[in-house]
């Protein structure tokens, strides 16, 4: 499916803290506390409580580190949902993590609820 729709179900998300973050070839997973998680495989961004660019999609061989364990630990407190395009998840320190859906021939991420349903896009 390509685009984000109004009913994505980021809600089972809201109170629970990531617990680890995944690096693969292709891929970033980022797991919660309660088993869930999303895995992205497209364009992601970290930002900051003062709006700063903190992290963001960039191919491993032109990245020199990561700064996405500012997120490890704190609960999601909210999200928004800017249809078609991305999502955002709002964390207790304030940061920020935008994902997006850029392609429209390839899955961009996917959602795994601790109860085993999953949603791609």
């Amino acid at each position: 499916m390509y685009g984000i729709l109004e009913s994505l179900p980021l809600a089972e998300f809201v109170g629970q803290a990531y617990s680890q973050i995944r690096l693969s070839e292709f891929q970033i997973q980022f797991y919660f506390s309660d088993g869930s998680s999303i895995d992205v495989e497209s364009k992601w961004e970290l930002w900051n409580r003062d709006h700063v660019l903190v992290d963001q999609f960039i191919l491993h061989a032109q990245r020199e580190r990561y700064c996405v364990h500012k997120l490890l630990e704190y609960k999601v407190c909210s999200f928004s949902i800017n249809v078609p395009t991305s999502f955002s998840l709002y964390f207790e320190n304030e940061f920020a993590l935008t994902i997006s859906d850029d392609s429209e021939q390839y899955e961009s991420f996917s959602l795994h609820s601790n109860g085993g349903s999953s949603t791609h896009v």
